[in-house]
């Protein structure tokens, strides 16, 4: 860990693309704080994936989300380069086949990999499956909503990993 980083950023998370897109479309929002906390605070590590990168990149270029947010794409550029440069990568290979969505399980297996102590996510599939939430516990990840995470780093981070 670099000296300049507090020890806050011990902690390991896993961001979900919904939390990124929605953190740039409504910068006021539960979701804006907490890539702030991460971005500008480095409140903690961030792991993430290029499958993950290219989803936030696919996302904010939709015609409906540029023409309504005014997202350039040069804002989204800007984006993925921050997370090219701070973020901690991790290559899913595409092995783990936990939930119901198909499509999330590169997110799964980026937080195991990544030793990931939260995934945060504002999709009800991941966030509301008991079942799969027991699953990533016993492989050392939390998965949490963006209300919930808020709360933890305003109690003070989470603790360590």
């Amino acid at each position: 860990m670099p000296e300049n980083t507090p020890a806050s950023a011990a902690l390991r998370v896993v961001i979900d693309t919904n939390v990124f897109v929605s953190a740039t479309l409504g910068r006021e929002s539960g979701s804006a704080l907490i890539v702030n906390a991460w971005r500008v605070d480095r409140r903690f590590t961030l792991i993430t994936c290029r499958q993950a990168v290219n989803e936030i990149l696919r996302v904010l270029a939709y015609p409906r989300i540029r023409v309504k947010y005014g997202i350039q794409p040069s804002e989204a550029h800007r984006i993925a380069k921050n997370l090219y440069r701070r973020a901690v990568w991790i290559e899913p290979k595409g092995e783990l086949s936990l939930c119901r969505d198909e499509t999330d399980n590169f997110l799964l297996e980026t937080a195991i990999l990544g030793k990931a102590k939260y995934l945060v996510s504002g999709d009800k599939d991941l966030v509301d499956d008991k079942k799969l939430k027991t699953e990533l516990l016993k492989r050392g990840v939390v998965i949490v909503g963006v209300a919930e995470f808020v709360a933890i780093l305003k109690e003070g981070g989470g603790g360590e990993n």
